[in-house]
Order: structure tokens, then C-alpha cells, then sequence
């Protein structure tokens, strides 16, 4: 299969490979080209438009479901991995292909940060940017998009558009193209074009020799109703204040997770967090993804019995003391997921697959509607128990659940929180038996109606995805439908791919399909 084509475009390495996602839930078997540059990239898009290939673009691979993957072209940007800091403007470009680890570790030695990090080294910009991805450091600085100055997107026609956020007060059908891509790219999961160059702006933490780092302090609690009670006002000082990586009295992250027993009761730690520029450490356990021991940890886990029996409770009461402070290295802090990234790993090493499965719900808070903030705390709170009893009557524990105030995103056409404050509930399940996966997807699904019936919510597009397509289409509403428009006008035949939105979204991008 692989022969033939190589030798249509010679020098362009090309491979037949079998792809996964990280929850190991989805996978496809494509023909991968790995373009080295610009040139490159644009004689494979050339060449698979004019043989009317479907080709989906792929960097990291660190997607939780199939955003990334395709069964026919698979274009991999890992290697556009250009690196370019300003620091006197504190404006940093980097191809798409550049890992955060590596970003991170560079702006580090000049006292600079990005503003919002994934929680792995391995994550891309492309693909974070594709994914408007959030972070601990989202409740004070947003999303990653609002961060983003400008990007080059490659056309499928060959067009290189410099991407511009749109001009306030504009209305869409005046924008510009760049404008509108702008607004359909981040987000869109990478169905509009192939992002080949990305300008962000970064923020200084203060100089510290290349050691940046972050003071925690831990609060726990005994219920959804006192968690509410201390995350909401949190949250809204944070979002009415203005972030500042040197004032340590103004927070940088704010991070809570919560576990609920078979019996009902549930148990959380809030932590907050701001940078520092002290080389003191005294590291959080969760934040030390390398200790030898953390892989068999994240494997213990995986047993219902032992999460909740032993680990948990172990975890809640003797790894935290009320008010205990830590002091981690910030790519530590960051980077806490790559804990599990490691026991994935040397799982997969021995034959063995590691499934995972992970919804994000977002629960509306409108600071200006009526109630206000304490709407928000109550709507929090009935959320959290409603999904609490329904979960347990479908016998589901979560393996982790953790709660992240979102500032409204501008208008990005896939983003969970366009025009739309609120609260992030994640629910993740570590198992790899199908029956018990098909039970979280059901239950899953009916939270989903529940989200946008109830409250108004969004489920969040860069983690799996279980809901009824009808549902889907009413959450996103026009947004969903300007970016299928986009996506025709931008790809007129249809080349472009993304398994992924195909199969949620379904009859609403029937308008992106070919004529």
C-alpha cells in the first residue's frame, strides 16, 4: 500500500502505521507522511487533494478520542518544530510540532511562562491550539486562545492566510477570512487547514536561574456543599480581578478533586496556587509525575476496591494536612499528568492496554444573570450531586473527578466556553473492561441531556465525547454550523477529515461534504 505512494512523492518519509489516542479507546491504520518543512507539507497537501485522498492532520497524539486520527492520510506536523522567543516583547513563535515540555524549559531560563500549559511535556501547540486546551492556570488567564496573537494556517489550496483575532464589535458575516479562521481554528480540532506557525504572547514570573517555581496551599472538605462554598468566591475574585505572575496575593491555578465512595460520601482537597521565586522546595506527591514508585500507584488505581479502600483514603488523609504548603518546580506542577503518561508506558511495554475515559462538562455561570455568583454556587453544588447519584445508581465510581472554573472564551466556534463562563467538571475512569466502558458512555450520555436541558452547559470537545448528536447540535447551535460553512469554503471538496466530528456531530456538517 505504502510503495506506491512513497514513490508519488519522493523524499517525503512515509510510513503505514497503526495510530492510537491516549484513553487507547480509538485507534486507525493510515498512511503517516512526516513533512520536514514548509515545502514538504505542501507537496503532500497537494498531492493527496489532487488524488482526493481524505487526509487528517496529526501532531502529538496525546488526543483522548479520534481528534486525531484517520484511516486514509494522515499528515504528521511533529517535525514543524520551530522555536523563536522575543524576550523583550515577550513574544514567542513556534511551529506547530514544538512539544510544551520543551517550550516550557526554554521560556524558563528567561523568567518567562505561557500563560496556560497542558498537563503534558508531550502535548503540541498545534494540537493544543486545535484544541483551545485549558489548564490549572485557566481560572486567572482563560484558555489557551486568548493567549494566541496570530497564526499562519496552509489552505488546502495552497493559500497561506495569517490568522487575526476579529475586530471588536464586528459583525461575523464582515469579518475578513483570516478573521473567521481565526475563530474557527482554535477549537476546530484541525479541520480547517494545517497551522504551520503560532505566535503567543507569555508572561514574565520573575528571574529565578532557570527555576521557576510554584507555592501550593491544601484545604479539604467533607462535602460538595463546603467545597462550593470556598471554590465559588475563589473563583470569582480570580475573574474579576487582573492576573499577575509577580503578585503573589493574586492566584495563578486553582485545582480541586473530589472522590466519592460506594457509600455516597464524597471527599475533596482545593488547591490554590501562585508562582514564586524562591529555590525552596517542598514537593506535593502529586506533583512528582518521576517517582518510581507513582507508576504502580496509577496501576492500584485502576481497582475500585483499592481506590477506594486503601489509596484514597491513605491520599486524603495523610498525604495533606489542613493548610499544608508545598513548593514544586513549575514543569512539575504543570506537567502532573505525565505520572500516568509514564505507567501507560511501561503498562504497554508488557503487553498490556490501559484504557481511559474522560468527559468534561461545563456548567454555566453568568455572573451578570440574576442570582449571580450564588446562582452559580447553587447550580454547582446540584450539579455535583445529581451526577454523584446517577453515576452510583449505574454502579460508576469515578476513578478521578476534579471541578475548574473557565473565564467566558471569545467567540471560538468549537470552544465549550465561547460567550459562556463556567464550571469544568471532569469525570475520568480508568478501565479497560468494555461492558463497564459501555455503562460510563450510557450514563454519560444521559448527563449530557441533562447538561444542556437543566443548565444551559456544554460538554467539552477535546476529551471523549459521549452524547446524543441532537443534544451535540443545540449546545453548539450557529457556532457549530459557521465552521461547517467555514470548512466548505476553506475545503470545497471535502479533504480534510476529522473521525472524530464526523461521528458527533453527524447530519449537521452535511453541508461541508463535497458538492
Amino acid at each position: 500500500m505504502g510503495t506506491d505512494r512513497t514513490a508519488e512523492l519522493p523524499g517525503v518519509d512515509h510510513s503505514v502505521e497503526t495510530l492510537g489516542c491516549f484513553s487507547e479507546l480509538h485507534s486507525s491504520r493510515a498512511d503517516v507522511y512526516a513533512p520536514r518543512d514548509e515545502a514538504e507539507l505542501r507537496a503532500v497537501i497537494d498531492w493527496a487533494v489532487r488524488g482526493r485522498r481524505r487526509v487528517t492532520f496529526r501532531a502529538g497524539g496525546n488526543s483522548l478520542d479520534a481528534q486525531a486520527l484517520g484511516d486514509d492520510v494522515v499528515i504528521s506536523l511533529v517535525r514543524l518544530d520551530a522555536f523563536e522567543l522575543d524576550v523583550g516583547a515577550r513574544r514567542l513563535t513556534v511551529g506547530p510540532g514544538a512539544r510544551w515540555g520543551d517550550i516550557l524549559a526554554r521560556l524558563e531560563r528567561h523568567g518567562l511562562v505561557p500563560a496556560v500549559t497542558v498537563t503534558t511535556a508531550a502535548a503540541t501547540a498545534g494540537g493544543t491550539l486545535s484544541g483551545d486546551c485549558l489548564s490549572r492556570f485557566s481560572p486567572a488567564y482563560g484558555k489557551e486562545g486568548k493567549w494566541i496573537l496570530h497564526f499562519d494556517l496552509l489552505t488546502l489550496d495552497g493559500r497561506k492566510l495569517r490568522c487575526v483575532p476579529p475586530r471588536p464589535g464586528v459583525p461575523w458575516a464582515e469579518l475578513t477570512l483570516e478573521e473567521r479562521a481565526f475563530s474557527g481554528v482554535i477549537g476546530g480540532l484541525g479541520y480547517l487547514g494545517a497551522v504551520v506557525s503560532i505566535t503567543y504572547r507569555v508572561q514574565y514570573a520573575g528571574h529565578t536561574d532557570g527555576r521557576i517555581g510554584v507555592r501550593s496551599t491544601v484545604k479539604k472538605f467533607r462535602t460538595y456543599e463546603h467545597l462550593a462554598r470556598d471554590l465559588v468566591p475563589i473563583a470569582k475574585k480570580t475573574d474579576l480581578e487582573a492576573s499577575d505572575p509577580l503578585d503573589a496575593t493574586k492566584l495563578d491555578g486553582i485545582y480541586s478533586a473530589v472522590h466519592i465512595s460506594d457509600g455516597g460520601d464524597a471527599s475533596a482537597i482545593l488547591v490554590t496556587s501562585t508562582y514564586t521565586t524562591t529555590l525552596d522546595r517542598a514537593r506535593m506527591p502529586l506533583h512528582q509525575p518521576r517517582l518510581a514508585v507513582r507508576p504502580v500507584a496509577e496501576w492500584l488505581m485502576r481497582s475500585a476496591w483499592l481506590a477506594e479502600k486503601v489509596l484514597w483514603p491513605l491520599f486524603f488523609r495523610f498525604a495533606y494536612r489542613e493548610g499544608q504548603e508545598f513548593v514544586d518546580d513549575l514543569a512539575d506542577y504543570t506537567f502532573f499528568m505525565d505520572g500516568n503518561v509514564r505507567a501507560k508506558d511501561l503498562a504497554a511495554t508488557f503487553g498490556v492496554t490501559l484504557k481511559t475515559v474522560q468527559q468534561t462538562f461545563v456548567i454555566p455561570s453568568d455572573p451578570g444573570a440574576a442570582g449571580g455568583w450564588d446562582k452559580a454556587k447553587d447550580d454547582l453544588v446540584e450539579w455535583l450531586e445529581h451526577a454523584h447519584e446517577r453515576l452510583l445508581a449505574a454502579g460508576l465510581r469515578p476513578t478521578l473527578q476534579d471541578v475548574l472554573y473557565l473565564p467566558a472564551d471569545p467567540r471560538f466556534l468549537l470552544s465549550a466556553t465561547a460567550g459562556l463562563a463556567g464550571f469544568a467538571v471532569t469525570y475520568a475512569f480508568e478501565t479497560s473492561d468494555d461492558a463497564r466502558i459501555a455503562r460510563i458512555r450510557a450514563a454519560l450520555t444521559e448527563l449530557s441531556d441533562t447538561l444542556w436541558d437543566k443548565f444551559g452547559g456544554r460538554v467539552y470537545l477535546v476529551k471523549n465525547v459521549a452524547v446524543r448528536r441532537d443534544t451535540l447540535a443545540r449546545m453548539y447551535g450557529d457556532n457549530a454550523v459557521e465552521l461547517f460553512r467555514l470548512k466548505r469554503e476553506l475545503d470545497p471538496h471535502a479533504i480534510l477529515k476529522n473521525e472524530f466530528l464526523e461521528r458527533t456531530f453527524g447530519d449537521l456538517l452535511a453541508g461541508a461534504a463535497a458538492p
